[in-house]
């Protein structure tokens, strides 16, 4: 607890725990929307998250290099919340507008790189900034808070999908449990409740991609308010 005076600690920690509950609300997010909206196969969807897994590596290789040539961190946490900002709420206006599928990877890649700026940077900053003592607790602190960000962002987030196409689908209003609404959503022979409710999901998932983005603005906001040190060697 005395790691949470620390102003760098505390602030990397909510930076952390809101991130990659982003991160993970996406993972899971975008191939439901793919099937539903978009009216791809479970496994072609599922090949549409290449593009974010692979943003994170070169995110982090810009980082950390960037970090060794000028001892500084803050500006590729900036740039990072801003790009997964701007990159999560172009999927909201891509689903609005109908947009080509290769615009969402291009999307989902660039939210990717901004994770990928973003985490490996607060780490470092996190464990600069915790006196060597408590260097093991600190970086326990920041997988705790991962996780955690990972687990309450994908409930919450979830809980708000399964509300709105419960509310546009009455034959859904009755079903109690989130899996059986999306089994009944992703079954092959609901082609027709799919077409039904595609108006319904589209608005659902803008929300949904509206406050990952929202989330990144209040990531951006927290970074900005870090202070900024020589990292140690």
């Amino acid at each position: 607890l005395p790691l949470l005076r620390n102003r760098i600690v505390a602030l990397g920690l909510l930076t952390q725990f809101i991130g990659h509950g982003t991160m993970i609300t996406m993972t899971v997010m975008v191939p439901l929307e793919l099937q539903l909206v978009g009216g791809l196969a479970p496994a072609a969807a599922a090949t549409q998250l290449i593009a974010l897994s692979l943003g994170p590596p070169v995110g982090s290789l810009i980082a950390g290099r960037t970090m060794a040539a000028t001892g500084r961190y803050r500006p590729q946490q900036l740039i990072g919340a801003l790009g997964v900002a701007l990159a999560v709420g172009g999927l909201a206006v891509a689903i609005a507008f109908d947009a080509p599928h290769w615009v969402a990877i291009a999307l989902l890649f660039a939210s990717g790189v901004g994770f990928g700026l973003q985490f490996p940077t607060t780490l470092v900053a996190i464990q600069s900034a915790a006196p060597p003592e408590h260097l093991g607790a600190a970086v326990a602190a920041v997988n705790f808070v991962r996780s955690l960000g990972g687990a309450l962002g994908i409930a919450l987030l979830s809980t708000l999908l399964l509300e709105l196409l419960r509310g546009g689908a009455p034959e859904l209003a009755s079903v109690s449990a989130g899996a059986d609404v999306m089994r009944a959503l992703t079954a092959t022979d609901a082609d027709a409740l799919r077409a039904r409710m595609q108006p319904v999901a589209e608005l659902a998932f803008e929300a949904v991609f509206a406050v990952c983005a929202l989330g990144s603005v209040v990531v951006l906001a927290l970074f900005g308010a870090m202070p900024e040190r020589v990292l140690r060697d």
